[in-house]
């Protein structure tokens, strides 16, 4: 299985917990949640994630810090399935390091507090059967658990950026958890969720007892257009409990304070920005990557699921990429926008790039398709003054300024094969012409690649 082709799997719970140290020193020095690694079975990935920094985890002398300064040898409160409650030791501590950009991350709201976790995050749902809910998949239908086995309604799930760290940690053992998930339940933040030993199961959805983590991916994905569907568009903004706390504080909309009682958590709720926020304004005259009919045509090809952790890595890698050498330039993603294409447009006197979620999570492209989409649209900016032109540019110029050497030959040429499926598959199903024939982009860019000027 490519990197290219963004279809990493998850390296096995024994690496991921083996290589625990050197995995949290990368996360740190790399500014990411996502480390390439190799266990038994071959090419993998391995994350850190769980709670965001300042979230408040009850200890084994029953007091209430924050996740990230837990310890090795430190003991920490923890309970399985049944609630009953015991001091363990803390076996693993890792996360990543204060003040970086994570893409996507949930912000549950309940009671009059909130909660910000990693996409994978597992929650304890009430209910007769324990189930164990990931955060991107939960709703306001959903009733968490408190540690006294009370149920908690979520009043609120958001999906949106955060600035800051993340902390996990493994309480009581590495081993695999058993069916009760005895010694790996935390109290995190007043609602029960569990240690990193059961997220790495549940990132690879398997099963823990009676807990059938799987069943999640069988569910929407919060911000995805079929679950904006079935529960409105609330989870793209900023949360009431935080909004009406503004208020009340007399601050503005953009503040986010939320309390837990005598605590005050806005440090790490002010950090969170949701996506409805960022989404950026596409105006009529923006240049599209495809036209605006394929655009919409290409919704109904396949996708990957939003906030995919290496996708969200590969688009964050570009971006900054072409950052480096198109400083002038403000490149925005839409995640949560269907539409399968790409924009450049020019406000103000300011150049914009913006890549469409129907696009960027599209099964036809990775690293190297992503990247000529981008230098097509950065393109628009430098040179391109007519379609043909454009294309020819992107990889005339773009690419060999992005990509150096024989790293320009393969992403070009990987890049060229990706975006040709791409066009087939869009062009095969608009439902109105509208687009350039693919035949015609293709011929532009090898001509390019070859330096061979443009085909008459």
């Amino acid at each position: 299985m490519s990197f290219d082709a963004i279809g990493l799997r998850w390296c096995d719970q024994a690496h991921c917990g083996n290589a625990g140290p050197e995995i949290n020193e990368s996360c740190q020095s790399l500014s990411s949640g996502l480390v390439y690694s190799h266990d038994r079975f071959g090419p993998c990935i391995c994350a850190c994630s769980c709670l965001a920094f300042g979230t408040l985890v009850q200890d084994g002398r029953g007091s209430l810090k924050a996740i990230e300064s837990f310890a090795v040898g430190d003991e920490i409160m923890a309970a399985g399935k049944d609630l009953q409650w015991s001091s363990r030791p803390v076996v693993y501590s890792g996360g990543t390091a204060p003040g970086q950009e994570q893409d996507f991350m949930v912000m549950v709201t309940y009671a009059d507090t909130g909660i910000v976790v990693t996409c994978d995050h597992l929650f304890l749902l009430a209910g007769d059967t324990p189930q164990l809910r990931r955060a991107d998949r939960l709703t306001t239908q959903d009733r968490l658990v408190s540690p006294t086995g009370e149920p908690v309604p979520v009043t609120g799930v958001h999906i949106g950026g955060y600035t800051g760290g993340i902390h996990h940690v493994v309480a009581t053992s590495k081993e695999p958890p058993g069916a009760d998930l005895g010694g790996h339940l935390l109290n995190t933040n007043g609602v029960v969720s569990a240690d990193y030993a059961v997220q790495l199961l549940g990132q690879r959805g398997d099963k823990v007892g009676e807990a059938d983590i799987g069943r999640n991916f069988q569910l929407p994905i919060v911000g995805s257009v079929e679950y904006l569907q079935r529960f409105g568009t609330a989870c793209l903004q900023v949360p009431d409990q935080v909004r009406q706390a503004a208020d009340r504080l007399g601050l503005g909309a953009v503040t986010r304070t939320v309390s837990q009682g005598a605590q005050q958590v806005s440090d790490l709720l002010s950090a969170f920005t949701p996506l409805g926020a960022t989404a950026p304004q596409i105006p009529d005259d923006a240049r599209g990557f495809v036209s605006r009919a394929e655009g919409q045509a290409g919704k109904g090809s396949a996708k990957r699921g939003l906030g995919d952790p290496l996708t969200r890595e590969t688009v964050k890698y570009l971006i900054q990429q072409y950052r480096l050498h198109y400083p002038d330039i403000t490149f925005h993603v839409d995640w949560t926008s269907d539409d399968t294409n790409a924009y450049a447009w020019t406000a103000r006197g300011d150049k914009h790039v913006s890549l469409q979620g129907g696009l960027v999570l599209d099964h036809n492209l990775g690293l190297a398709g992503l990247a000529l989409v981008l230098a097509h649209q950065v393109a628009c900016h430098t040179g391109g003054d007519s379609p043909d032109r454009t294309d020819y540019i992107a990889v005339r110029d773009v690419m060999r300024q992005a990509w150096f050497g024989e790293q320009y030959g393969t992403m070009t040429e990987q890049g060229i094969a990706q975006v040709e499926t791409f066009l087939n598959a869009v062009g095969k199903q608009v439902g109105e012409p509208g687009g350039r024939p693919a035949a015609r982009r293709l011929a532009l860019y090898r001509s390019a690649v070859t330096l061979a000027g443009m085909p008459a």
